[in-house]
């Protein structure tokens, strides 16, 4: 054992939730202000919206009627937060800090459940409480620091299930639930987490039975709010992501690759006659966009994905040589990690999120390849599958998607490091004797 990681994995894990929260309650005090305003132009005012509704004893409601317009996980925690604290900043982000710390303990948690050792879990927890991402939306009411807390927890439980027993499972098929509350698009990702237990036991009744109790569990935990939709909209439908209206934000008349929001175009053809000039094409998005406009609060999101999947694809048949023209274009627009929409503030999160991926991506490959070699790799086939869909999800939908895997590749990135170190020890000292394994580490 290394002289420095003498002391026990709890000390250790203890001193790295410390620092997450330090660097967090550092950057609220003095970057963000812990009762700064809350910007009520982005998504954040939909969530006070609805929270101070909650909190309030009225439920999810927005403008005195009940609203489905996002998943209720994230306004309930934001109005328990109000409930508890008062209606105040401080208290909702105050408790992020703490969640995304929690989370940073996680990942270091991962690199020890997966035998990489103890210098790469702390090294991971270091990485992890210093991640742009995650510190940034710290202060924003954006549901991504619960989202990546929740799925974190069910991938640990996952990992803890093949050995431990199967009450980690039904733990991680409930942690998904909750997790598909706050952001919906984790509905998607339930099956291939289930596909993805398949190489670590093989095919046979415990792979089925396991598959089973983890999405049947996940979905059920859906059913009150699939049915409060049903009781407001009138659409049986479970809630979906955005990813319609956002591809329709690069797939419509006016856009030439990058993302046109439907507002823009609403408050640009505001007077009689405006639209005067426009293709047939243009002025039935143009009268399609207006009537969603009217009735968007009233919406859920699955009656929201219906009405720009209808225009998105309304367009494509209509003027096939346009669409087709804008591939191009839009595919250089959705290489670039610059944000979907959000304005000036989320422009920010556009340099966050190159950071992020430029720093740690090359660590974890280096990570993962020495892994592989040795054995506990193999579990990162969940974190393989969650980042290819979910990176696929952002090229055609939103980069903000990416947000909760991120923390899937840090056990690897800090894994990455002490391979790295072994390499250059051994270059200055051909005489340092054989290759070391993550237990000569731990």
């Amino acid at each position: 054992m290394k002289p420095e990681f003498r002391r026990s994995p709890r000390f250790w894990l203890l001193a790295i939730f410390m620092l997450a929260l330090a660097v967090r309650l550092i950057y609220l005090g003095v970057m963000v202000g812990f009762n700064s305003p809350v910007p009520l132009r982005y998504d954040d005012g939909t969530y006070d919206g609805l929270a101070r509704s909650i909190a309030s004893g009225h439920g999810m409601t927005l403008w005195d009627k009940p609203s489905t317009i996002v998943s209720p996980g994230y306004p309930y925690f934001i109005g328990g937060c109000y409930a508890i604290f008062g209606p105040a900043p401080s208290g909702p982000r105050v408790v992020q800090a703490l969640i995304g710390s929690s989370t940073v303990v996680l990942v270091s948690a991962f690199a020890l459940e997966l035998g990489l050792g103890l210098p790469a879990a702390v090294l991971a927890g270091t990485i992890a409480s210093f991640h742009p991402s995650a510190v940034y939306f710290t202060g924003r009411y954006f549901p991504m620091i619960l989202h990546a807390a929740l799925l974190a927890a069910a991938i640990y439980a996952l990992l803890r299930w093949r050995r431990r027993g199967w009450l980690w499972l039904i733990m991680s098929g409930v942690m998904l639930g909750i997790a598909a509350l706050v952001r919906s698009d984790v509905l998607m990702l339930v099956p291939l987490m289930a596909l993805s237990l398949l190489p670590l036991v093989g095919w046979g009744r415990r792979w089925v039975a396991a598959a089973v109790l983890l999405v049947g569990i996940a979905y059920a935990l859906q059913l009150p709010w699939l049915v409060r939709c049903e009781r407001i909209g009138g659409l049986q439908a479970f809630p979906t992501t955005f990813t319609w209206r956002t591809l329709w934000g690069g797939d419509n008349p006016w856009s030439r690759g990058g993302p046109v929001t439907a507002e823009r175009i609403i408050a640009h053809y505001d007077t009689p006659g405006s639209e005067a000039g426009l293709r047939p094409a243009m002025r039935e998005q143009l009268f399609a966009l207006r009537q969603w406009q009217a009735i968007r609060t009233q919406m859920t999101e699955a009656q929201a994905e219906s009405a720009f999947k209808y225009m998105t694809l309304t367009w494509r048949a209509r003027e096939p040589g346009r669409y087709i023209a804008n591939i191009g274009r839009k595919l250089l627009a959705f290489a670039s990690p610059w944000p979907m929409q959000g304005g000036d503030v989320l422009r920010r999160y556009g340099l966050i999120l190159g950071l992020s991926y430029g720093i740690w991506l090359p660590l974890a490959l280096i990570g993962f390849v020495a892994a592989w070699r040795l054995g506990p790799a193999r579990w990162m086939f969940i974190a393989v599958v969650l980042q290819i869909l979910m990176t696929t999800a952002a090229v055609c939908g939103h980069p903000r998607l990416r947000f909760a895997t991120e923390v899937l590749f840090m056990p690897y990135a800090g894994y990455g490091i002490v391979r790295l170190r072994d390499w250059l020890i051994r270059r200055r000292r051909p005489d340092a004797g054989t290759e070391s394994s993550p237990g000569t580490h731990a």
